[in-house]
């Protein structure tokens, strides 16, 4: 009889731990599933600025390009190192 008393013992800490550890990540997919809809709230208010901005910058990129006369340059530079 000593020993069941034992095992009740050891048991009960067994299942208290356990239960414990369910309890916390329980909280912890909680706390996640909230901190994924703050997030993804975040981008969808975002998304439109943050389009914009790439698109800006894109354009900018386009522009800059443009602006560099690079078939000229690169005739040049061709002329340069195969002077024929």
């Amino acid at each position: 009889m000593n020993n069941s008393w034992k095992g009740m013992a050891v048991g009960a800490f067994c299942g208290a731990a356990i239960g414990i550890v369910m309890d916390l990540a329980a909280k912890g997919t909680r706390r996640a599933t909230e901190l994924g809809a703050s997030v993804k709230h975040a981008v969808q208010e975002k998304a439109p600025e943050a389009r914009d901005w790439v698109e800006t910058q894109g354009h900018r990129a386009t522009e800059w390009v443009r602006e560099q006369d690079l078939p000229d340059k690169a005739k040049h530079l061709a002329d340069r190192v195969n002077p024929d």
